[in-house]
C-alpha cells in the first residue's frame, strides 16, 4: 500500500511539474514583445478608427431676460475613438492656433455603448486638430508606439446662425461647420448676389414653365378639334378640285 502510494505522489508531481513548465513557457512567450505579438498588435492598431459627430444640446444657462428662458443651445462635436482592445490604449493630445491644449489617455474601459471612447469638444470658431498615438499594453511590449493618426476638427459657422441663412443652409457661406474662415467683410454681399441668382432661376424657370404651358394648351386644342380641322381641309380640298376641273372643260 505504501508503494502504491508512493506511486501516486510521483505521477502527482509530474503532472504539477508539466503543467508549471508550460505555464512558464507561455508566461514568457507572452512577455518577450516577439515579432509574431507585435504583428498581432499593430494589425489591431491599424484597425483603429477615428471620426468626429455633430452634437447639439440644451442646458442650463444665466436667465434671459429677452427671451425669457433659463437655458442655451450648446453646440459640440464628439471625437469618436473606435476599436480599442484590452492590449491597446491610446493616448489624444489636442490643440491648435488660439486654442487651449489637452489631452486625454483612453482604454477599454472608456468604451461606451456605441463601440467608441468619446471625448467631446466644445464647438469653437477655430479648427481644432487632435493627435491620436496607440500604444501596446501586452505581450511585454506595454509602452510601445504602434500607431498615430490626426483629426483636425472643422470651424464652428457662427454666421450659419443668423436670420439671412435660414432658407439657405446649404449655401457654403451658412453651413455650420466650414474648413475655412468666413470672411465678415464680405459676407452680406456674397449671400446677397447668391439669393438675386436663386430668384432669378426661379424666374427664369417659371417663365419657361408658362411657355410650355401655353404650347401644351395649343397642342391640346389642336387635338381636341383635329377632326373638324381635317374635316375643314378636305372640304376645300374637294371645292377647289371641282373648281379645277369646271375651269378645264371650259377651255376644252
Amino acid at each position: 500500500m505504501r508503494e502504491k502510494n508512493m506511486f501516486l505522489g510521483i505521477i502527482i508531481m509530474i503532472t504539477m511539474s508539466l503543467f508549471i513548465g508550460i505555464n512558464s513557457v507561455k508566461a514568457e512567450e507572452d512577455t518577450t514583445c516577439n515579432a509574431v505579438s507585435l504583428n498581432e498588435l499593430r494589425n489591431l492598431a491599424a484597425n483603429i478608427k477615428v471620426s468626429y459627430v455633430p452634437i447639439t444640446t440644451t442646458e442650463e444657462a444665466p436667465y434671459d431676460e429677452e427671451s425669457g428662458t433659463s437655458t442655451a443651445i450648446v453646440r459640440y462635436l464628439d471625437v469618436k475613438v473606435y476599436n480599442i482592445t484590452s492590449k491597446l490604449y491610446v493616448r489624444t493630445e489636442a490643440g491648435g492656433d488660439n486654442v487651449t491644449s489637452s489631452s486625454h489617455l483612453l482604454t477599454l474601459v472608456n468604451v461606451g455603448a456605441d463601440g467608441a471612447a468619446t471625448i467631446r469638444q466644445k464647438s469653437i470658431s477655430e479648427p481644432v486638430t487632435y493627435t491620436f498615438t496607440v500604444f501596446s499594453d501586452a505581450y511585454g511590449c506595454t509602452g510601445r508606439t504602434l500607431r498615430t493618426m490626426k483629426l483636425t476638427l472643422p470651424r464652428f459657422n457662427y454666421y450659419s446662425e443668423l436670420e439671412i441663412c435660414q432658407d439657405i443652409p446649404d449655401y457654403y457661406l451658412c453651413q455650420q461647420y466650414t474648413t475655412y474662415e468666413v470672411d465678415g467683410a464680405t459676407f452680406y454681399d456674397k449671400v446677397d448676389e447668391y439669393k438675386a441668382k436663386l430668384a432669378a432661376q426661379v424666374e427664369e424657370n417659371e417663365s419657361a414653365d408658362d411657355n410650355t404651358s401655353i404650347v401644351n394648351k395649343a397642342i391640346s386644342g389642336v387635338s381636341k378639334y383635329k377632326y373638324v380641322v381635317v374635316g375643314v381641309i378636305v372640304a376645300i380640298g374637294v371645292v377647289v378640285t371641282v373648281l379645277i376641273l369646271k375651269k378645264r372643260k371650259k377651255v376644252l
